[in-house]
């Protein structure tokens, strides 16, 4: 929701909707690129991938994307060494 926000230049609505959110976004991405964001991004214009902002935006994403796909192996791995869940497929 942070980076959509950011990328749909939308940080100003994400602040006045969800305060609560836009505290978060401050901490995960930085005080400094919050910051920056805010000020070079126009209101309502969607990010250019050529703005090297654009590029922190999408690290963070892929962070997101793999944090979210190991714990996932995790609970599939879990799940599938559990007793209970080859007595469920019996």
């Amino acid at each position: 929701m942070i980076i959509d926000y950011h990328l749909r230049g939308d940080q100003r609505r994400l602040e006045k909707e969800f305060p609560e959110i836009a505290k978060k976004a401050k901490n995960y991405l930085g005080y400094e690129v919050y910051f920056e964001l805010s000020l070079t991004q126009v209101a309502g214009v969607p990010m250019d991938p050529s703005d090297p902002l654009y590029d922190v935006l999408m690290k963070k994403q892929r962070l997101i994307v793999d944090k979210i796909m190991a714990d996932y192996e995790k609970h599939v791995e879990r799940r599938d060494k559990s007793p209970s869940s080859s007595e469920a497929e019996e």
